[in-house]
């Protein structure tokens, strides 16, 4: 909790005994990357989600934004009670770019 709260802050992933440059690392994620964000979600606003896989540099990067069903807030762990939505995105995603 302590990293995600820095990096909600600062914008960089500093662990407390990194043993890896986590910045450089995800630099090289390879493509293709689903990034999902919610919309009202206080943990991981669609800015960050969009400053965090900016990082990733990867060419091909599906982005979605996801609204919960009558606008639930706190959406960050929320989605699990009605996962419908990012399943079929997931799905859907996966049978595009793997297929």
């Amino acid at each position: 909790m302590k990293d995600s709260t820095r990096q909600g802050r600062t914008g960089r992933s500093v662990l407390k005994r990194p043993t890896e440059d986590n910045e450089g690392l995800l630099a090289l994620s390879p493509p293709p990357i689903l990034a999902i964000a919610f919309d009202g979600d206080r943990f991981a606003p669609a800015l960050a989600v969009d400053h965090l896989v900016g990082k990733a540099r990867a060419p091909a990067v599906f982005r979605v934004d996801l609204r919960l069903p009558d606008g639930q807030r706190s959406a960050h762990f929320r989605w699990i009670e009605d996962s419908a939505a990012v399943v079929a995105t997931v799905v859907e995603w996966i049978a595009k770019e793997f297929a």
